[in-house]
């Protein structure tokens, strides 16, 4: 198997390109940021959107062949964790060469958030494939495509490999991943298991050169107490980069006597038990090494007794994590999760474990808190119970999702392991589909924040409404066109839900809450060069609302027509093609935006383009370099023509037809690398990183790894950048947030970056946060939605909305003597609004200041 995986992978959202403010998320900075790509903030309630969503999410990693056969390939991998991750398109083209864009070769699967595996049926024996897994989010972007090239087996059983895998004593070995290489490919070309006396065999193999590899696990069965090392054949150490001693495949002839010998592992083992010592049965232990991602994360499952051992673990030091999600115990609330010893979760600041080979680390044990639970009961308005929707929970005031559930035939739910904290709580019924409702019921959100306390059950009920759908066909160029993208907004212009067409052209979207809605389509992703468009199209582009009603289906046909074309090739100083770099295009009329990579020739291609001026910008953070063939910070972001940012980018004008060369040459680039962690000591994960020159306009994003809290800022040119670090979204391990500074803390000192040069050490402790909550009331106590609330300090400012019962909470401000000010334009007794209000509060670092309610007055009349 041949994986090509971006080196930024590992971080947790995608880096922007040079100059594309308005692509940032719209909350507030730090004490001395000055941020170009925010304006304000937003918490709590009603975020302030993002009026143009630019950043492509980060890639999936792990990508892998999990089993295959004459006429079917199975993969699977680990999804992108960016907030707005949305899904991924998986695209395939026969050969030895993945797709290059999102609209290359052919599109096989649109998979949700939640799938993490795919098997490709229905494929030609004996024949090669490549494929390309590209990330999206929900503004359409698509991210770098993580690769992989296999190939399906032939329908002989006589030609192929047989053996036994056993430990160095010869002692069998069972239930070991047997993956059989393509010898000067490195590609996968089939995988097996062992039996339990160590005996393989795999058919259906072409005649050729091949390596052997196995893979092991904690369920790998042998003599060894502590498990066995994954290795390839061959005279090899154990490491990521061999490829195994070839062995020779003929026609006919299945090659026989292949013993191989696995070193042993070591392992580590615990007991996992509530608060007072009880066994926990059913906790997840995912253990891994932090210095050797590409291995890992180890799992294990504890026993009835709480016990548990992973085994088959190389030398190092590991972080060892519990996961409670399927924990059994005394506890009706569940439990809470947790790294060893006593650390929250997702992060890698726990106590690590040292595993030495052929040794067990014992004692690695947890004793997990009470968590909470919400639960309640899903009904129609005539109070009769609905089953099947799916219950989210989210924090309450970031995109972090805490816990789900789905309501059973009785209409109840239950989601448990939550912290002590705030949560809201949204239903999709879009799939709950019965005779009585045949599209669903309606999505919503609670609107609420629901309080959760430790061993306490929140009761929240919710009644759903019956549903409507919109539906149709897609056709261009005489055909159908699969692959499309349909999005349903509200009459606010807000997207509600999103479906692709099928093999057919045909899509249908249900769950829609009766109203106006227009319906949208983006071909981008599909082959035929086809513009986007809506349902209704208007002369400015806008679709033509139609009217969606319960329980019934609204047809919304549409006929796509072709567009004109972007092409063009990246090249370095020498002359030499540049893979690899994000290319994005900008319409100024209809802001519209084009994605695409660039080749292993340098060349990427927009196709379906409509008429406008474009601000079209290159991203190289995921270039490869031509002499090294590895992803780096070689070259320098840029745009059209040879500009350093997205407000300096010369105009492509581009037709109604045809195709316009937009060519660069970028120059060498330079990258800053540093970790964020808390002043409390704890890792800090998916923290917003930017860096900006204010002479020139150069700028890159990214978001801390939450293993380690490691992050790269690639692709700047040469300059004295200023560095500021957001926590906006990190609510954990201090509930009351981080506060965001710039390089170092309210200095703003500035990082002189040299061409050609990786500026390490730029590191960020984010001092603890506090916290201030309360409730907006009418002159006659009943809660006032939609107040704009602020903060006000000497160079700062948060501001977020007030949900439907008034609430609003901040977290991650500084601990000082603020102003919080409250204003509401519309709504009081004669609908003239209400009078604004201040009022002072003092803070303090990791504590929440609550209560800070205030009454506002109606307006006067003029």
């Amino acid at each position: 198997m041949r994986t090509h995986r971006p080196v930024l992978a590992l971080f947790a959202a995608a880096t922007l390109v040079a100059g594309l403010v308005t692509s940032s998320p719209s909350y507030a900075t730090g004490p001395t940021a000055p941020n170009p790509a925010t304006s304000g903030g937003s918490q709590a309630g009603t975020p302030v959107k993002p009026t143009r969503d630019s950043t492509p999410p980060g890639p999936v990693t792990k990508l892998q062949l999990t089993g295959n056969n004459a006429h079917s390939t199975s993969l699977s991998w680990v999804n992108s964790t960016d907030p707005d991750f949305a899904g991924v398109l998986i695209r395939r083209a026969a050969g030895g060469v993945p797709p290059i864009s999102a609209s290359d070769g052919t599109l096989v699967a649109t998979l949700t958030t939640q799938q993490t595996t795919f098997t490709d049926k229905h494929l030609a024996a004996a024949s090669t494939y490549s494929y390309a897994v590209f990330p999206r989010d929900k503004s359409h972007n698509a991210g770098v495509a993580t690769t992989l090239t296999t190939a399906t087996r032939s329908t002989s059983t006589t030609t192929g490999l047989r053996g036994k895998l056993a430990d160095q004593q010869g002692r069998a070995i069972g239930s070991a991943q047997v993956e059989v290489r393509d010898a000067s490919s490195g590609d996968t070309m089939a995988v097996a298991a062992t039996a339990t006396n160590g005996q393989f065999s795999v058919t259906g193999l072409a005649p050729g050169s091949y390596s052997l590899c196995f893979r092991t696990d904690s369920h790998t069965t042998g003599h060894s107490s502590t498990g066995y090392l994954s290795d390839c054949s061959g005279p090899r150490s154990h490491g990521s980069s061999h490829t195994g001693a070839p062995v020779s495949v003929l026609a006919g002839q299945m090659t026989p006597s292949l013993v191989e010998d696995l070193p042993t592992g070591g392992a580590l083992s615990g007991r996992v038990t509530d608060s007072t010592g009880n066994g926990l049965p059913n906790v997840v232990i995912y253990t891994f090494d932090p210095s050797t991602p590409d291995f890992g994360p180890y799992v294990a499952l504890t026993q009835q007794d709480g016990t548990y051992t992973v085994a088959g673990l190389a030398a190092g030091s590991y972080q060892v994590c519990f996961d409670t999600q399927g924990a059994s115990g005394a506890s009706a609330t569940g439990y809470l999760d947790e790294c060893y010893v006593d650390q929250p979760p997702r992060t890698a600041s726990g106590t690590p474990v040292a595993v030495s080979l052929g040794q067990t680390s014992a004692g690695v044990d947890a004793a997990l808190a009470v968590a909470g639970a919400v639960t309640g009961r899903v009904t129609d308005p005539g109070n009769a119970p609905v089953q099947d929707i799916d219950v989210d929970v989210w924090v309450h005031g970031a995109s972090q999702l805490a816990g789900a559930s789905r309501s059973v035939s009785n209409g109840y739910y239950t989601v448990k392991g939550l912290p002590t904290g705030s949560y809201t709580l949204c239903f999709d019924g879009s799939h709950a589909i019965t005779a009585a409702a045949p599209y669903g019921y309606t999505n919503s959100c609670s609107g609420l924040m629901v309080d959760v306390v430790a061993g306490q059950a929140t009761t929240l009920d919710e009644s759903v409404e019956k549903a409507g759908a919109v539906g149709g066909a897609v056709t261009g160029g005489g055909g159908p066109v699969p692959g499309v993208w349909v999005t349903v907004s509200d009459s606010s212009g807000n997207p509600v839900s999103s479906a692709n067409t099928d093999g057919s052209g045909n899509y249908q979207i249900t769950g829609l809450t009766p109203g106006q809605v227009t319906v949208c389509f983006d071909p981008t992703y599909t082959a035929g060069g086809y513009q986007r468009t809506c349902h209704g199209a208007q002369a400015d582009g806008s679709g033509t609302p139609i009217t969606v009603t319960a329980g019934q289906l609204r047809t919304a046909d549409v006929q796509l027509s072709r567009g004109a074309s972007i092409t063009g090739t990246i090249t370095n100083a020498s002359g030499a093609p540049i893979s690899g770099v994000l290319v994005n295009a900008y319409g100024m009329v209809g802001f519209s935006g084009y994605y695409a990579q660039t080749d292993a020739a340098g060349n990427y291609t927009f196709s379906g383009v409509s008429a406008d001026d474009y601000q079209i910008c290159f991203d190289p953070s995921y270039a490869q370099a031509p002499s090294t063939g590895y992803y780096a910070a070689y070259y320098a972001a840029e745009c059209y023509d040879n500009q350093p940012s997205f407000e300096t980018a010369d105009l492509v004008t581009v037709g109604a037809s045809g195709s316009v060369p937009v060519n660069a040459v970028l120059s060498a680039g330079a990258a800053i690398t540093g970790q964020v962690s808390g002043s409390d000591g704890a890792v800090l994960g998916g923290v917003y990183v930017y860096a900006y020159d204010p002479e020139s306009g150069q700028q890159a994003a990214t978001s801390s790894d939450y293993s380690d809290g490691s992050y790269r800022l690639a692709g700047l040119a040469g300059g004295d950048y200023t560095v500021c670090f957001d926590a906006f979204t990190v609510r954990q391990p201090a509930v009351t947030g981080y506060v965001n500074e710039c390089y170092e803390n309210q200095n703003g000192a500035l990082v002189h970056v040299t061409t050609g040069v990786v500026t390490s050490g730029v590191d960020a402790a984010l001092a603890v946060g506090a916290g201030i909550e309360g409730q907006v009331t009418d002159s006659a106590g009943e809660p006032i939605a939609q107040v704009t609330v602020e903060t006000q300090g000497s160079d700062w400012g948060l501001s977020l909305s007030t949900d439907e019962a008034g609430h609003y909470r901040f977290t991650g401000l500084p601990a000082a003597s603020l102003t919080v000010c409250f204003q509401a334009s519309e709504g009081g007794a004669n609908g003239a609004g209400y009078l604004s209000e201040c009022v002072p509060v003092t803070t303090t670092a990791g504590q929440v200041s609550s209560a800070v309610d205030v009454e506002l007055t109606d307006a006067p009349t003029a």
